[in-house]
């Protein structure tokens, strides 16, 4: 309330974070006649207080976003409240921090070994990160832990491989954030994105691949996790349009951390397939179908 005196003290507590509006009022006395303050507007932010609790609802691949077993060195996103009082964003192309504002996830494999993820990215309700390597395959959990030093597990599967292609629209669906590489005699290959995106959000479609230059051969670069822990080259199939295409390469990508890559030598019986789905299948599991362009 208002005091004419000036000796009035008042506190809040306990606000969520957002905008909050204080109106103070005087209803008179024998001495002041009654009236009402100018509301007072504020406004608390989520790095200026400490979650009271954590919680982790749930665990999927980054590249699909489905809900599949992790895979030893993949990358995983985890959704749910209380993670973080900051957004930080970790340098992927160098050893990850496995603590980023407080916040740490550990991993509880079949065998109770436990060790703790590489940190790419936390936030107030996500955290996207890298599985430890050399995870026993099996039942296991995982673990966040805040900077408050409060907790929340969740049970998780450990597979050998949990294949997933990025989409250029991060969604994993639609077209494939892959790489046409075109090989011409002894000149360096001609590389262009298989992919454009315009708009905001984003709205991403595949670029249509040439596959009619005389005595070209044309290459294409997909990126993925959970593809590196396949038993041989012989355990990956790729399609495309329901026509079998050789795969050159399947493993780590070699720059960033937990990212994978497979490279396909397209035949010229594709030619004119158009828009079409990319299906890929590692040690039998079906990773989910992307979209390619092939003129």
């Amino acid at each position: 309330m208002l005091d004419p005196a000036g000796t009035a003290n008042w506190s809040v507590e306990n606000l969520a974070p957002g905008q909050h509006t204080v109106a103070a009022s005087y209803g008179g006395d024998a001495n002041d006649a009654a009236g009402n303050a100018a509301p007072v507007v504020f406004r608390i932010g989520e790095t200026s207080i400490n979650p009271a609790q954590v919680s982790l609802d749930s665990v999927l691949n980054a590249a699909s976003y489905t809900a599949s077993p992790m895979a030893s060195d993949g990358y995983s996103v985890a959704f749910g409240s209380g993670f973080a009082t900051d957004t930080i964003a970790a340098d992927a192309a160098s050893v990850l921090p496995v603590t980023m504002g407080g916040v740490t996830i550990t991993v509880k494999d079949s065998q109770g070994a436990q060790a703790q993820a590489g940190l790419v990215f936390v936030s107030q309700s996500q955290i996207n990160y890298v599985a430890p390597e050399g995870l026993a395959v099996g039942p296991g959990s995982i673990t966040v832990t805040n900077g408050a030093g409060l907790a929340d597990t969740i049970p998780a599967t450990i597979g050998t491989v949990a294949p997933a292609l990025f989409t250029a629209d991060a969604t994993g669906k639609g077209a494939a954030a892959a790489l046409s590489l075109v090989f011409e005699g002894d000149n360096p290959p001609r590389v262009s994105p298989a992919f454009t995106c315009a708009g905001t959000p984003a709205a991403c479609s595949a670029v249509p691949i040439d596959l009619a230059v005389p005595g070209s051969q044309v290459y294409l670069s997909l990126y993925g996790t959970g593809i590196r822990g396949l038993s041989g080259l012989s355990a990956i199939r790729a399609s495309i349009g329901n026509i079998p295409v050789d795969v050159t390469y399947a493993g780590p990508q070699g720059t960033f951390a937990g990212l994978d890559q497979v490279n396909l030598l397209l035949p010229s019986s594709l030619a004119g397939k158009g828009e079409t789905t990319l299906q890929l299948t590692v040690n039998d599991i079906a990773a989910s179908p992307v979209l390619v362009n092939i003129r």
